[in-house]
């Protein structure tokens, strides 16, 4: 039987978060017994992206289904973002499912190509707003993206917490308290492109956690082909121009101080094109590649109507 009742989530919150400041509250950093009785039986480390057992933690918050629970605090919205419809839809139905090792072993197919946070990350001024606020602080779902290093909302750098973002034992949970995040024994994060392309990319990230399972993000390579083509890196015979398109794609990149190989391995800006045998990319590869895209689509028609008043 339960004791206690736990604490109502905030906005943006990741539904670990939600368990650590459950057991912050009555001065637990871990307790088996209490976790039991609460998400059920668990051998395997603690997964921030997506908490064990989805449909019995969203029952006892109240909320009318997992799916629910999962769009608005779990990091599954990113993850699932540009996976094809079918296969988001399968996903998810395991991964609410009440089968941990299949909804773990799904959960690690979609992240294991991701660059996580090595610790939970935070906005500083998130932070300050938050104790103004609710009078504490959480971990927040936009924080701990992989690839995005700047708050959307505030477009400072986030810092890096003291608390590891995983943790190999079952059942640690850790909260976001003032000792993890007290700004001076925490470092800002080290920026991998300019402002700029940063602030879009967080904005972009942003907006795809905030729209839940409902938008369908996925862009496949034969659609990126067709686009590509209308930029003129593909000839109607569909084959690609790899050099010119790597070339222009790079000078993008390294006008925005970026370097992409940070995001990825085996050249995945030209991986990302083609088909082949990687099933999934990591979002920020997607958004990276529209962000080029789209500069292009502006560049494209300028150069265009330049080159025909020079003809004139």
């Amino acid at each position: 039987m339960r004791l206690f009742t736990l604490p109502a989530p905030y906005p943006d919150e990741l539904g670990y978060s939600v368990i650590a400041r459950y057991l912050a509250q009555w001065q637990y950093s871990q307790n088996d017994k209490l976790l039991h009785d609460l998400l059920g039986p668990s051998k395997a480390g603690v997964d921030p992206t997506t908490p064990p057992h989805l449909s019995r933690l969203a029952k006892s918050l109240g909320f009318a289904g997992a799916r629910s629970f999962a769009a608005r605090h779990t990091l599954l919205p990113y993850y699932l973002a540009f996976v094809p419809a079918m296969d988001r839809r399968r996903a998810l139905r395991a991964l609410l499912s009440d089968d941990t090792a299949v909804a773990s072993k799904v959960a690690r197919t979609l992240v294991y190509r991701c660059a996580e946070p090595d610790t939970f990350r935070f906005c500083a001024d998130c932070m300050r707003r938050d104790l103004v606020v609710y009078g504490e602080t959480y971990w927040h779902r936009a924080h701990q993206l992989p690839g995005v290093l700047r708050c959307a909302r505030h477009r400072t750098l986030f810092r890096d917490s003291r608390v590891p973002f995983r943790s190999e034992r079952p059942n640690e949970y850790w909260a976001a308290t003032w000792e993890a995040l007290m700004p001076s024994r925490t470092k800002r994060l080290a920026p991998q492109m300019s402002g700029a392309l940063a602030e879009l990319v967080a904005t972009r990230s942003l907006s795809l956690l905030s729209t839940g399972f409902a938008r369908d993000e996925c862009t496949s390579w034969l659609q990126y082909r067709l686009i590509l083509r209308q930029l003129g890196y593909v000839d109607a015979t569909g084959r690609l121009n790899a050099s010119r398109f790597e070339e222009d794609l790079l000078t993008y990149f390294a006008a925005n101080d970026c370097q992409p190989q940070r995001f990825g391995l085996d050249r995945w800006w030209l991986q990302i094109t083609r088909r082949s045998s990687v099933q999934y990319h990591v979002p920020v590869q997607h958004l990276l590649l529209q962000a080029f895209i789209a500069n292009r689509q502006i560049a494209v028609p300028e150069q265009m109507s330049l080159a025909h008043e020079t003809d004139g």
